[in-house]
């Protein structure tokens, strides 16, 4: 198979206060990210119309030497990409909610299966943090965020009553969804969704102890 191709991911750029706030806690930024974006390839597909192999994200292993930008990512696994990335970024509002919801109300100490370990992790799950990551989407998502509202000029023949009827009309509409989300992603740093080019992790083949065994 080849050894790299170009596809479709959408990713969100954490910004430097959010690394400072990080790094005053003593938490590992890296262990953070990884396990968040464990997350998001999980719930993508309960957001997004897809196959869970359809879609992947970068991961870290402690050998790796390659540096990584601190970055929550999912790309399409389909080389040439199939818009599942951009969808997700259309929806990343919800998503990163639901993996904060998932992940704070995990009873398990330092990850399971069921929040931020992925069995296929090319990284062997080796460098995670619960811990991290939950600090991470606490500062993302904060409890007490009020909801943002978008500005639009009333006319003039518009009575109270049908003014609020609209404005809960825009505030539920998926194209809402999508600028609240952009302007969240924009508050953290940078959001894109762009051409990625991929080059998969060798895994170094196990030793088979069995060979000449009788």
């Amino acid at each position: 198979p080849p050894l790299r191709y170009e596809t479709q991911g959408a990713w969100i750029d954490l910004s430097g206060a959010l690394q400072d706030a990080l790094r005053a806690s003593n938490l590992d930024m890296r262990c953070g990210i990884h396990g968040i974006n464990h997350l998001i390839c999980k719930l993508v597909p309960l957001h997004v119309i897809c196959s869970p192999k359809t879609i992947a994200t970068e991961h870290v292993a402690a050998h790796y030497k390659r540096p990584q930008p601190p970055r929550l990512l999912v790309f399409d696994q389909t080389p040439g990409g199939l818009g599942i990335a951009e969808a997700a970024f259309s929806n990343m509002d919800e998503i990163l909610e639901s993996a904060k919801d998932l992940l704070f109300n995990c009873k398990c100490e330092h990850g399971c299966l069921g929040c931020i370990i992925d069995p296929v992790c090319t990284g062997y799950n080796g460098v995670l943090s619960k811990e991290s990551s939950k600090a991470i989407l606490r500062l993302l998502l904060p409890d007490n965020e009020g909801e943002e509202e978008i500005e639009r000029p009333a006319s003039p023949e518009a009575t109270p009553a049908a003014t609020g009827a609209k404005k809960l009309e825009l505030l539920t509409t998926p194209q809402t969804r999508r600028v609240r989300a952009v302007n969240r992603a924009m508050g953290m740093g940078r959001a894109r969704v762009e051409q990625l080019q991929i080059t998969p992790q060798w895994s170094e083949q196990m030793p088979n102890h069995s060979e000449g065994m009788k």
